[in-house]
């Protein structure tokens, strides 16, 4: 073997003064993933054994090109066969195991240089083996990967090779990187159903190994539907295991399905029983007190929660401190941990006990990828009413994470918060000095508490009626309009605003408040008559886009995730058409996902999202976008679309979306539509504030009244849309799913129902208006129990009616100017 003198060279390959190591490999039909896999591997070992099962595409080319040394078996249905056919030709100390859909971690691969020269009662190390998945994000196991030679260290097991090793197992710091998980829904469906074949005629040959019975409920509990059935055969394997006197070793393996199949079904009394008999047998494994802990928050016992999270946490650090008395690869909530903590400080919090959710706190910000679990904490507490709480937590946060930036946007919203307290006062004096007869006080008052709390409906409201006392009838229109779009419920403001429009001489704006404001007072005779009149107007039976349909209706769906799109509303062929943000220059580039669709390039300039502190038009994109280009004699209607604040020019109308706030003349254009939008309950987004954005998941977690009025808002903006003038295109954003997402994870039913939602909306949109063309586009999107969204998601749904093309997120833009007559070559074009 060739030598080097540099002793840290990654390319050594000396044997001279340390033992040497063999990777051996298993392959077929790997074209795709093996050389990612063998060049992470190459420069840290000294021999490759490849041995190939019936590979007919590229992959023996690919192998021999990294110098390895290539044996060809037949596949003989057996995992375990063929590992230990790569294993019988190793010739180094050491034998490191890889399959070529992982890569080898190259900051931790060095630590393989001293594993090797472990003491002879070593025989294996377990890797730390992350799971890259799908939706993003990934999971965490330990898993045993390099194996001493000449011991005795062989595979078992037909379909899920298990490794037996005479000798210690000890743990290590190297990294693997697993990309089986993240394949298309296809590609995944199929390895599920041949892993389901393969097991199921394991278990028919079997039918009295618990191993297969176990290995069948791992992968029935991978679905919803199979879920029940995982729970059953996860209590026959643990019988037949509890027949031959097993040991506590093996139960793990065996417990975990039904443990985590109980939770998930939502069978929390059977979990309760389960989960202790478990405990009897294996006492120091953490898996049980996990569901426990999980299934006892979402009762709110939270006495029970801290109690059993102190024990789940204890139990972790048992496994870490002696790791030679625990099987790791079958502690599957070893990345839970947060989960757990966060449970804890949100019971003890609730429990009054702020010195416990301090210490807990503390211990999530030692943690692996703390960030994420922490600012869903911080909002969750904020949500939950514990704001002084929270506010001793910030600094902790900061001070050991400065580089969070979220955490200083955080402060400020809880400082808002708590300045807005002290609004009411302010505001209560105001109402007192308006009824005294005092207008011109009065509406100086009510200014300082809305400068302070600038969404009070009581406070905007009697603002506007101290100002239409004080005779400021177009200062008073502002203030109602606002008002009125915080809280609906209030009469006399909509009868007052109907009387200002009217006295302006805009009677079919006027028609529509006093439409509402009968609606709540129906006997109201004078009103009445003036309603009647002025129905009358010339313009006020126009054709509308509920009369008129548009040739093009397109919706933007934020929060859509490919898991939930492949098949709840297959009429739509969701999840057939579909695209991906581009980063033409790999730099991982967090690229807003709408500015790419909609400009339909890449280099569109917008670095970041809109936020709230940050609002976007259209001027500030580099590149103009779809809508500016259309042809000039079609007319656009935009409601609550990305980048849709009211631009100059457009032929139609325009409303604003997300981030804009309570409404007002200026989000709307033309702005003599106001009050009409006004009227059907639009508003552009359920979070108002900082504050809200903060906590709306926690909200909606906790009160399903908040759910009902986020969707009731989400149907305002259909509503408003059929009210508008008729346009020949027709384009809606929705935001519901992005913020559902951030309060349930998405294998949550409310998830579910959330996506359900929206599909009806758009389902009955198309089915009454019955356009020549649509387009269902959505973005960001959410991991499994992630509630933090992914910016650079992007999928096309129903793609231009069912045309079913894969569509790169710079392909939108494009196809819908040429559908509707238009020029795309002006696209990606600079401004001017």
């Amino acid at each position: 073997m060739p030598q080097t003198t540099d002793k840290n060279s990654p390319n050594q390959k000396t044997t001279g003064s340390r033992p040497s190591i063999s990777l051996c490999m298993i392959v077929k039909n790997e074209e795709k993933r093996l050389a990612t896999a063998l060049k992470s591997a190459k420069p840290w070992v000294d021999e490759i054994i490849v041995v190939d099962t019936g590979s007919t595409d590229r992959t023996v080319e690919i192998a021999e090109s990294f110098g390895a040394k290539i044996y060809h078996h037949p596949w003989e249905h057996s995992f375990s066969k063929a590992r230990n056919q790569s294993l019988s030709y190793a010739t180094c100390d050491w034998m490191l195991i890889l399959d070529a859909d992982e890569e080898l971690d190259q900051k931790s691969a060095p630590l393989m240089r001293q594993l090797v020269n472990a003491p002879k009662k070593i025989c294996g190390f377990l890797f730390e083996l992350y799971n890259d998945v799908t939706a993003g994000g990934e999971t965490f196991i330990l898993h045993p990967r390099l194996f001493r030679n000449h011991v005795g260290f062989r595979y078992e097991g037909k379909v899920h090779n298990r490794p037996t090793v005479p000798g210690t197992m000890a743990r290590s710091k190297v990294k693997l990187i697993h990309y089986g998980y993240n394949e298309t829904p296809e590609v995944m469906e199929a390895k599920h159903q041949r892993r389901l074949i393969m097991i199921r005629k394991w278990v028919e040959e079997e039918p009295d190994n618990y191993q297969a019975h176990s290995y069948l409920a791992h992968t029935l509990l991978s679905r919803r539907e199979t879920m029940p059935e995982a729970v059953e055969v996860a209590r026959t394997a643990l019988n037949l295991l509890d027949s031959r006197r097993g040991d506590a070793k093996d139960y793990p393996h065996t417990y975990y399905p039904l443990l985590n199949g109980l939770t998930l079904l939502e069978r929390d009394e059977e979990l309760l029983e389960a989960a202790p008999a478990c405990l009897e047998k294996m006492p120091y494994y953490p898996d049980p007190l996990f569901f426990m802990v999980w299934v006892h928050y979402r009762h709110q016992r939270w006495e029970e929660v801290c109690e059993l999270a102190e024990k789940f946490l204890a139990a972790q650090d048992e496994c870490k401190e002696h790791p030679e008395r625990f099987v790791f690869f079958e502690n599957m909530t070893y990345d839970q941990i947060n989960y757990a903590l966060f449970r804890w400080v949100v019971a003890a919090a609730h429990l009054g006990k702020d010195d416990q959710a301090t210490h807990a706190f503390k211990r999530m910000l030692t943690e692996r990828d703390a960030e994420k679990a922490i600012q869903s904490l911080l909002q969750n507490l904020l949500g939950s009413g514990h704001l002084p709480l929270a506010v001793e937590l910030l600094p902790l946060a900061a001070e050991s994470h400065p580089d969070w930036a979220w955490v200083t946007e955080l402060k400020n919203a809880c400082d808002q918060k708590m300045k807005e307290e002290s609004s009411e006062a302010i505001k209560t004096r105001g109402l007192s000095v308006l009824k005294q007869g005092q207008p011109r006080q009065a509406a100086e008052i009510l200014k300082q508490a809305l400068d302070i709390f600038p969404r009070d409906a009581e406070a905007l409201l009697n603002l506007g009626k101290a100002l239409m006392e004080e005779g400021s009838a177009s200062e008073a229109e502002y203030w109602l309009i606002k008002g009125l779009n915080a809280h609906p419920g209030h009469g006399w403001a909509w009868r007052m605003l109907g009387d200002i429009l009217f006295k302006k001489g805009d009677p079919t704006q006027a028609a529509y408040c006093y439409e509402r404001y009968l609606g709540q007072v129906p006997k109201d005779d004078d009103t009445k008559a003036r309603y009647e009149s002025c129905r009358q107007a010339p313009d006020h039976h126009a054709p509308t886009v509920a009369k008129k349909p548009p040739k093009l209706v397109v919706f933007l769906v934020s929060g859509m995730s490919p898991e939930m799109v492949r098949q709840p509303a297959p009429h739509f062929l969701m999840g057939k058409a579909w695209g991906e943000l581009l980063d033409p220059q790999g730099q991982g580039m967090d690229l807003p996902a709408w500015a790419t669709v909609l400009t339909g390039s890449w280099d569109h300039g917008l670095i970041k999202e809109p936020a709230r502190s940050e609002t976007v038009s259209f001027k500030d994109l580099k590149t103009p976008i779809l809508w500016e280009l259309m042809p000039e004699n079609l007319s656009l209607g935009l409601v609550a679309a990305p980048f849709g604040h009211p631009p100059a020019g457009l032929p139609g109308f325009s409303i604003s979306g997300y981030p804009a706030g309570l409404l007002e003349s200026s989000m709307v254009s033309p702005k003599e539509l106001t009050p009409r939008v006004l009227a059907k309950g639009y508003r552009a987004d359920f979070a108002l504030s900082e504050f809200d954005d903060q906590t709306t998941g926690q909200k909606l977690e906790t009160d399903i009244r908040h759910e009902a009025f986020l969707y009731q808002l989400e149907r305002n903006k259909l509503a408003a849309a059929l009210a508008m003038p008729a346009v020949d295109v027709l384009v809606v954003g929705f935001t519901a799913l992005d913020h559902m997402q951030k309060a349930h994870d998405l294998a949550h039913y409310k998830t579910f129902t959330a996506y359900q939602q929206v599909y009806a909306w758009i389902e009955g949109a198309l089915q009454g208006l019955n356009p020549e063309h649509y387009a269902i586009l959505g973005q960001r999107s959410y991991a499994h129990q992630d509630k933090i969204p992914q910016p650079n998601g992007f999928y096309c749904l129903s793609w231009m009616k069912g045309e079913n093309g894969k569509a790169h997120a710079t392909d939108v833009a494009p196809a819908i100017l040429s559908l509707m007559g238009g020029d795309p070559s002006r696209l990606g074009r600079p401004r001017g």
